[in-house]
């Protein structure tokens, strides 16, 4: 796979290449696949999640981790996304209690039982739609009988909760992925920090619009961090360019600007801080970017204003 660079979306001519049709590729199919028969469905349902929910700077960890998806068998995918996944994503969302519940289930039918009362918990006025999302397509996942079906719905049900724009659950999808395919002995567990190759690839600015990140400080703290792109993602309706070879347009900046800002508070951040107080940071600023991102597409989308007529006095 020399020189491979991996795309959200793979063309009919094959220029493109998202991870599961590159491994396919590989493998000699002439036409474009995502289900190569080598790979285990549930498998190929994961990477393409990882692939489709990552931007150009991220999805490039996938590439050393292809190699490996061949011929695995069945994995633990279902069991590790109701053991792991999903009781992080509840305590991500500060719902302790609910986490919990999540967390103590003695047997698959169980943790079924449990995720469906967890999904009409969070259908609830104070819940949360996607959490409700994934928890009923996880109860559902673990009810079938086929295994195929088990482990792809089981992913879709990650797919409600994992983000593309805070990385949250990405991480965690990764960790599965590597010890699933015998990349580390090391079991996925609810508080695994982030994997440091992705706070790298996080917090690079390569290929990024050019000026999006002056004047951001050599190895900023997080308070440094927190203020400069709290200011540049409130400023986003003033932010303009592009890079052809990533793909980011205008309106993928203020995304852009989160992901940097999340790789450098998590690689900066003092040993003392906890993940939830970082992750508060994060917040704080996805939050930014929501409001201002829907201000910079209406700035960009919008026609330019009639100028008024001149008044003689």
């Amino acid at each position: 796979m020399k020189d491979l660079y991996l795309h959200r979306i793979s063309d009919l001519q094959g220029r493109k290449r998202c991870a599961m049709s590159a491994v396919a590729k590989t493998l000699g199919y002439e036409y474009v696949t995502d289900t190569p028969d080598e790979v285990d469905p549930g498998l190929s349902a994961l990477v393409t999640l990882l692939n489709d929910r990552a931007d150009g700077r991220v999805r490039q960890v996938l590439i050393s981790r292809l190699p490996h998806v061949l011929h695995t068998g069945r994995t633990e995918l279902a069991s590790l996304i109701a053991e792991v996944f999903m009781p992080s994503a509840i305590r991500w969302n500060k719902f302790k209690y609910e986490a919990q519940d999540a967390a103590n289930w003695v047997d698959l039918q169980d943790a079924a039982r449990i995720y469906g009362n967890l999904g009409a918990r969070f259908l609830e006025a104070d819940g949360r739609g996607y959490l409700a999302g994934g928890c009923i397509t996880l109860a559902a996942a673990l009810e079938a009988s086929d295994p195929k079906t088990q482990d792809i719905l089981a992913v879709s049900a990650a797919g409600e909760i994992a983000s593309f724009e805070t990385v949250e659950g990405w991480s965690q999808l990764l960790h599965i992925l590597d010890y699933v395919i015998g990349l580390t002995d090391i079991r996925p567990y609810i508080g695994q920090p982030m994997a440091e190759e992705i706070r790298a690839a996080l917090a690079t600015t390569e290929h990024a619009p050019a000026g999006l990140f002056e004047g951001l400080p050599d190895n900023p703290t997080v308070d440094e961090a927190a203020n400069f792109f709290g200011r540049k993602i409130a400023a986003m309706a003033r932010v303009i360019g592009e890079d052809e070879r990533i793909g980011y347009q205008p309106r993928d900046c203020a995304a852009l600007l989160l992901q940097v800002a999340i790789g450098l508070i998590f690689k900066n951040g003092p040993p003392e801080a906890t993940g939830d107080q970082l992750r508060g940071e994060v917040q704080w600023l996805a939050r930014q970017m929501l409001g201002a991102g829907e201000t910079f597409i209406a700035a960009r989308v919008a026609p330019e204003p009639t100028p008024a007529p001149a008044v003689l006095h």
